[in-house]
């Protein structure tokens, strides 16, 4: 495609050169092109402004016989009409402004219960303030994040989970990426929103895993949670005790566990995780355990009516052996309480279905994650795909 707008664009300069040749100058447009091309080239590997001076130089050498006033006549309406007027209308352009991103919502309304109603509790990574909500109609949208070149979707749609709502909120996406001139792709969607979206004619590809559990369900006494019993024995013998749930309001006593996990982890990831910051937390289910009347760690869940997710995890060095687990099942116990029907301990990596060249690529990730993959693994979660969706 590029080769072929670039044959386009330099065919139609080419003639308005040649259209552009006073009387007098009779030259052939078949004759001209080549030489045109050449020139242009020469112009382009000199670095200078336009090609200014190698273009015009080149091509007087390649038409020795034309008469040169007339051709550098030729070659200053060209300047102008190629060069200088597409730069005044392109400054028009740029002191008019961009153009407004209409769809595109920045702070939902006070009144909204999308994130409470929604079936993705992650969907509350919109308080972070780093993404924002794409509004497909009402009570429906997609959490979306921008790249230079791409608009992506983050989980489901926050839409009731009927096909129909669903396919707005694609429609939506395609319309919105193709206003703004740049290519889309939807990151973590269930199967159910791949499946759709196949019949749309996108590509999906199984990327990930996630841990979900039922806690009203949710039984110890099995035989492949015995490797969790013996976690919360440890952290139980240690004296870790935990506090459900907490209430974080100035994060003090947070703040030293998530600097301290964030210096040994390389820094705060964000994007489809949240950050560490009081005031995200204080819109989530945050519970801290302690030892010995101090703070050792703390982990924190997106709610929604539907759903809890796993999002944060920190804590200090010197951690006891349980810790992260006791601070889980509490959660757990609580979910159940509450009614709560589903709980999710978030994704891993699985890329055990895509070719082989991207399997070897992400193998380093994969196995980054693999102590994270064993800590969910041993509450005998049940494992959901997550897809990549994407026009090719």
């Amino acid at each position: 495609r590029l080769i072929g707008l670039t044959a386009v664009d330099t065919f139609a300069a080419a003639a308005a050169l040649w259209v552009l040749c006073p009387s007098g100058l009779e030259i052939e447009f078949l004759t001209l092109l080549p030489v045109f091309l050449l020139a242009f080239g020469a112009g382009l590997m000199s670095g200078a402004p336009g090609g200014v001076g190698p273009f015009e130089i080149a091509l007087l050498a390649l038409l020795p016989q034309t008469p040169e006033p007339q051709l550098l006549t030729a070659v200053l309406a060209w300047r102008a009409s190629y060069y200088a007027l597409p730069a005044l209308l392109g400054a028009a352009l740029a002191l008019r402004g961009p153009k407004a991103e209409a769809s595109i919502v920045t702070q939902l309304p006070a009144d909204h219960n999308l994130l409470n109603q929604s079936t993705r509790a992650e969907l509350g990574l919109v308080l972070q303030g780093q993404h924002r909500f794409l509004a497909a109609g009402p009570d429906i949208g997609l959490l979306v994040a921008r790249s230079p070149h791409l608009i992506i979707a983050l989980f489901d749609p926050a839409a009731p989970p009927q096909r129909q709502a669903i396919t707005t909120c694609l429609n939506a996406l395609k319309s919105s990426a193709k206003s703004m001139d740049c290519s889309f792709a939807l990151y973590k969607t269930s199967a159910r929103t791949a499946a759709i979206a196949r019949t749309q004619g996108l590509h999906c590809m199984r990327i990930a895993k996630e841990a979900v559990l039922c806690p009203s369900q949710f039984r110890l006494v099995t035989p492949d949670r015995a490797g969790l019993r013996r976690k919360l024995r440890h952290a139980s013998a240690a004296g870790v005790t935990i506090t459900q749930p907490a209430t974080v309001r100035d994060g003090s006593e947070l703040t030293a566990l998530a600097a301290s996990w964030a210096q040994t982890h390389g820094g705060e990831r964000g994007f489809s995780v949240g950050r560490f910051c009081p005031q995200y937390l204080s819109n989530q289910r945050v519970y801290i355990a302690w030892q010995n009347g101090d703070p050792i760690a703390f982990a924190s869940f997106h709610i929604g009516s539907r759903e809890w997710t796993l999002d944060l995890m920190r804590y200090g060095a010197g951690l006891p052996d349980g810790t992260m687990h006791l601070l889980v099942q509490a959660a757990i116990n609580d979910a159940a309480q509450l009614a709560v029907p589903r709980l999710s301990l978030a994704a891993v990596p699985d890329f055990n279905s895509a070719p082989a060249l991207l399997r070897k690529l992400t193998a380093r990730m994969t196995d980054a994650c693999a102590g994270n993959a064993r800590f969910k693994k041993s509450f005998a979660p049940s494992w959901e795909p997550l897809y990549l969706i994407a026009p090719n």
